[in-house]
């Protein structure tokens, strides 16, 4: 259900509230249908959304906090926007030394790389951050990330071993970062 609500690109996944059971399928089905009646207006208020946030005055090194944002909202309904938008502000944020910020736009621009089909480069960069220097509070996306780079590594080589193997590793490593029961979940 997350998949299609995600592909149909209309709201986050955090704007629908989706807990799968036998009990409640019809009940998910029909918010989900319900969304996907609302789509333009979706689309219309994230598109609002974001030209708010490109209004708003920002200081002097703040302009990559501010892509962080346009690309967080462009994520869910146009990668290719996001890509541009993490990009942008991982350019900006490479040269602060705001480590936090600049791993979190890599994180993003890694898996907008991937998304984008740029596999390979997505691979490299996320290969590039040394495991032991990603904090607490950034690991949920940082094992999200690496399931999903090396699922899709699996899905070019055809799920052989070590990639299998890895995105496995991975996705148990995610899971110890997420609420049972949450969307995520």
């Amino acid at each position: 259900m997350l998949i299609i609500a995600i592909f149909a690109g209309t709201a986050r996944a955090s704007d629908i509230p989706i807990i799968i059971s036998s009990e409640n399928i019809e009940n998910v089905l029909e918010q989900l249908d319900k969304v996907l009646e609302n789509r333009n207006m979706y689309i219309a208020s994230r598109l609002n959304r974001i030209d708010s946030i490109k209004s708003l005055p920002v200081g002097v090194g703040r302009e990559a906090y501010r892509m962080l944002e346009v690309g967080k909202e462009y994520e869910s309904f146009n990668n290719d926007s996001a890509f541009a938008y993490f990009r942008n502000g991982y350019d900006l944020a490479r040269v602060t030394d705001n480590m936090p910020l600049r791993l979190e736009l890599k994180l993003r621009l890694i898996k907008s790389h991937i998304r984008n089909g740029f596999v390979k480069e997505g691979y490299d960069m996320f290969l590039a951050i040394p495991d032991d220097s990603i904090p607490d509070s950034m690991r949920s996306m940082y094992y999200n990330n690496a399931a999903e780079v090396f699922f899709q590594v699996c899905m070019v080589y055809l799920s052989k071993p070590p990639y299998n193997d890895l995105c496995n590793q991975y996705r148990h490593e995610y899971m110890k970062y997420i609420v049972p029961g949450s969307v995520e979940w």
